[in-house]
């Protein structure tokens, strides 16, 4: 999904100001980061030859959650909003590229980690302009971080120990990673005076998380498995002491586990079951933007889980309905 904006409004100038001061920052850095910060590759982890268009045209849940509320804190000054906008959008892309490195997926993970730490050190800067140190907000942003941090180690430690990849801790650091994007609305309800947002908002984003991570986890299963990425979906495809072995089993092999119980089909149903929960718990809220977003990726879920469903129908029906050879 990308952000529907009226050309030439206020929102639509503050977002092309996001983008003027990521490019300002990208050209200010050293080489080689500076070629880094420019690189769609690096913001995404998959190989492209592309350059990177700016925070704007990205997933806006990443760096540009403001304007999904815009609703809600429009209220701000120009020079507030687009402030903790920015910091808030370096903190998030500093997570997205340290996701990267614990994944596996940096080619050049030395200039990577860098990069990160340019980021992530440029974003608290940003909060540091807006908030002195005994504002409250700084107790959201350490809780935030260490969940962050702790999210993140959960992840690290399942990679090595299956069994610690149950649905209740797999809800935990999925959860716990978009803490960094909850940081942004921490900030924008300490500057707004909107205290009472940040424990619904953050919430929501959760549940988004989780529903997101799962989403990604079933489409991508086959690519995991390539990739010896284990992930939650993958033990439910076979249990935990498989995971530890040398040889993984092969796709084939877990097609077959998938097709018997209709395992993606019911996990899309945990999805859009999470996306409905967003939903509600921001209800008290003026968050038209975040809705739709919302309702936009429950729409992706639903359309994939009939394309699962249709799949399965069609291997059952299939010798049924399999026309005689001449």
């Amino acid at each position: 999904m990308k952000l529907e904006l009226t050309q030439g409004g206020r929102a639509a100038r503050l977002l092309e100001s996001l983008d003027a001061r990521y490019f300002q920052f990208a050209n200010d850095l050293p080489s080689p980061l500076r070629e880094m910060a420019l690189m769609e590759s690096t913001i995404v982890g998959q190989p492209t030859d592309e350059p990177f268009q700016g925070p704007s045209k990205i997933n806006p849940l990443i760096t540009c959650t403001p304007w999904l509320f815009w609703d809600t804190f429009s209220g701000l000054s120009d020079e507030t909003f687009l402030c903790i906008s920015e910091a808030g959008a370096f903190i998030a892309l500093a997570s997205v590229i340290m996701d990267h490195l614990v994944d596996g997926q940096a080619t050049w993970p030395e200039a990577m980690a860098l990069f990160h730490h340019a980021l992530y050190d440029r974003g608290v800067a940003g909060f540091r302009t807006i908030f002195p140190p005994t504002s409250t907000f700084w107790i959201n942003f350490d809780r935030l971080t260490k969940e962050y941090l702790s999210a993140l180690g959960a992840e690290i430690a399942a990679q090595s120990e299956p069994e610690q990849f149950t649905l209740e801790n797999f809800l935990a650091f999925a959860g716990g990673k978009v803490s960094p994007m909850t940081t942004t609305i921490a900030a924008l309800s300490e500057a707004s005076d909107q205290p009472f947002v940040v424990k619904p908002v953050e919430t929501s984003f959760r549940y988004s998380f989780i529903a997101g991570q799962i989403h990604d986890d079933v489409l991508d299963w086959r690519s995991d498995i390539n990739n010896r990425h284990l992930t939650f979906f993958l033990t439910q495809l076979a249990p935990p002491e498989t995971w530890r072995a040398v040889e993984w089993p092969l796709v084939d092999e877990l097609e077959t586990n998938n097709d018997s119980d209709w395992v993606d089909v019911n996990y899309f149903d945990l999805v859009i079951k999470h996306f409905d929960r967003c939903i509600e718990v921001v209800e008290g809220i003026q968050c038209d933007g975040w809705i739709k977003y919302l309702v936009e990726y429950k729409g992706v879920a639903e359309e994939h889980q009939r394309a699962a469903v249709a799949r399965h129908l069609l291997r059952v029906l299939e010798p049924v309905i399999r026309l005689p050879s001449d």
